[in-house]
């Protein structure tokens, strides 16, 4: 779970399946918005406001006594998956929800329902986000549910096989 200090929102909106987070959260990694589960995509750092106008001005002493208006927002891109019960996620929440990473006992909890695997969103994740993220979930998904692990594999060399084509080797 995330402390109080280090609570992560959402900041922006940018589709009606994808929204942007400031926080520290890695590519791959799976989170949860007000009961809909997300992945993080992508991730970019954006410079401070004040940083444009800080060639006017002694730069060094204001990082060294204002250190965080000077640093930038690590931010990462989202993309809906659907909700924490597996169905389709119609409405994203608004700026400011928080926004906590599914931890491995939850993300296990959320895909293996009554002894059955389940990725419904797998196809979307495929088509809309880079391979290595589908791949990098299907990955954590092998050490979270040892015991689907065959299946797991063979999704996995799906993904690869995709990936080898799309390099037309």
């Amino acid at each position: 779970m995330v402390s109080k200090d280090d609570t992560m929102k959402i900041v922006k909106i940018l589709s009606h399946d994808e929204f942007e987070v400031e926080g520290d959260l890695a590519v791959g990694d799976v989170v949860n918005c007000k009961g809909i589960m997300a992945i993080v995509v992508s991730i970019h750092q954006e410079g401070s406001e004040y940083s444009d106008y800080m060639h006017r001005m002694e730069t060094e002493d204001i990082k060294k006594f204002l250190p965080d208006l000077v640093e930038g927002r690590r931010i990462v891109k989202c993309l809906a998956l659907c909700t924490t019960n597996l169905d389709d996620a119609f409405t994203l929440p608004e700026i400011g929800t928080e926004v906590e990473k599914i931890d491995k006992d939850n993300l296990r909890n959320i895909h293996l329902k009554n002894g059955e695997l389940r990725i419904p969103y797998l196809v979307k994740l495929l088509k809309r986000s880079n391979i290595d993220v589908a791949r990098n979930l299907v990955l954590k998904l092998i050490e979270v549910i040892p015991e689907e692990k065959d299946l797991l594999e063979i999704i996995l060399a799906e993904i690869e096989y995709k990936r080898m084509k799309g390099l037309e080797l």
